[in-house]
């Protein structure tokens, strides 16, 4: 413009930049997340210090909120196939990681007769047993427990490792 004109136009309250806000990121909701959070900390503490009062009626459900184990694996499990892995970089292994190492003492879940072996039908060991008890091989989180029509009454048990036990044919 000043070559042609002589003379700049400069608007300084047009032109200024936006400051930079991300599309998925609502500094309102933010707040308002922050606050709640906040609310739900104090009706608690509240119900815990108190001793007379509409909170008292919530100690017992908040405690035995905190007193449950949360499976994480389940829930990671469903998330997975519902939405599908949206941080699917994060997960890919890289060269120099190890696997997660766990107690590698494995259980023998049931003593009995073996009625079919793992290279028979290449998915599995089926044990017959009398016990009325099973234990799980490795430690882990049970992820599933649904009648199937292969297998009947199945327990799905997730590991440390990432890998997965199924107990079938259970009573």
């Amino acid at each position: 413009e000043e070559k042609h004109s002589g003379a700049s136009s400069f608007e300084s309250s047009s032109h200024q930049p936006k400051k930079y806000q991300h599309p998925l990121f609502n500094p309102n909701a933010f707040v308002l997340k922050c606050l709640l959070s906040a609310s739900l900390v104090l009706i608690a503490a509240i119900s815990f210090k108190g001793q007379a009062g509409p909170f008292q009626q919530l100690k017992p459900i908040i405690t035995q909120t905190f007193e449950q184990d949360f499976q994480f694996a389940a829930a990671n499990r469903w998330f997975e196939k519902t939405v599908g892995n949206p941080l699917a970089f994060l997960t890919d292994k890289k060269e120099d990681q190890k696997d997660v190492q766990a107690n590698q003492e494995l259980a023998v879940p049931a003593s009995g007769k073996v009625q079919e072996s793992f290279t028979q039908n290449g998915a599995g060991v089926k044990v017959e047993t009398s016990a009325e008890a099973i234990d799980s091989m490795k430690e882990g989180y049970v992820v599933e427990v649904k009648k199937k029509s292969d297998t009947g009454l199945t327990v799905v048990v997730q590991h440390a490792d990432n890998s997965y036990s199924w107990y079938g044919q259970l009573k």
